[in-house]
């Protein structure tokens, strides 16, 4: 049997991205709001920005 992934290491994974831009969490825009979970996971800026787009 396969083993499950640990908690934390699901969590960099996994991301929620609402459909209406006004309804995201912290930014009013998509991009902003992914690179902002991004920084708080420690990735590079240069990394965010090849994520982003």
């Amino acid at each position: 049997e396969p083993e499950r992934p640990v908690a934390s290491a699901l969590r960099q994974q996994v991301a929620t991205v609402f459909q209406d831009p006004e309804q995201q969490i912290f930014y009013t825009d998509i991009d902003s709001d992914i690179a902002f979970s991004l920084r708080n996971l420690g990735v590079p800026e240069a990394e965010i920005t090849r994520r982003v787009d």
